[in-house]
């Protein structure tokens, strides 16, 4: 009965060496590549965006056609060149060309709601909260442009209107007028039409 000696494995304690020294070496290049890189900020900024409705109509909770025109219309030309031309008079020289301006904005719609939001990606934060802020000014501008050049249409088209009803009102008491004198009616009531009054 002598005990069983267990036969030793060499290569076990190899492995494990092995191991630690490969982990060791690929966690270290990879934290060095990380690091290395330079670093991506984003801003944000959300916008609330509503279409102007009929009087008559109930407004709707979210309007995702209007929102994608509105989204479309951030990312156009004309507004990005008023955007550049706001960071060329503050002196950004950077991201002053709309295509540069291209490839560091997006606007991303929230799901069922009527909100926008301005992304701006970039190396440097401070110069990304500068670009969301005018961008946003950009836009409430052009905005307020629209909705005064709408608002000086309707309202030239409701003048038009009142044109037109007030000559219809005028030839319809022009004919009332004729009518009366054609007929000897002195007035609407019938008390006042000079034949039954002389027959009276």
């Amino acid at each position: 009965g002598a005990p069983a000696v267990q036969p030793s494995r060499p290569g076990r304690g190899r492995r494990w060496k092995v191991f630690l020294a490969v982990l060791l070496t690929a966690s270290a290049i990879g934290l060095a590549f990380v690091y290395a890189r330079t670093p991506v900020y984003r801003a944000t900024s959300s916008i609330l965006t509503v279409k102007p409705k009929a009087v008559d109509k109930r407004s709707a909770e979210a309007d995702i056609e209007h929102v994608a025109i509105q989204g479309r219309l951030l990312l156009g030309t004309e507004l990005l060149g008023r955007l550049s031309q706001r960071l060329m008079d503050d002196g950004e020289q950077q991201l002053a060309s709309v295509e540069d301006l291209r490839d560091t904005l997006d606007v991303v719609a929230v799901p069922e709601t009527n909100l926008l939001e301005l992304r701006a990606e970039g190396s440097d934060p401070e110069q990304l909260q500068r670009i969301v802020n005018r961008w946003a000014e950009a836009y409430e501008e052009l905005r307020a442009e629209e909705i005064e050049a709408a608002t000086g249409r309707t309202t030239l088209e409701l003048e038009e209107q009142q044109e037109r009803l007030q000559a219809r009102i005028d030839e319809a008491r022009a004919d009332l007028l004729a009518y009366r004198e054609a007929n000897d009616i002195v007035s609407l009531e019938r008390e006042e039409n000079r034949s039954l009054a002389s027959l009276k």
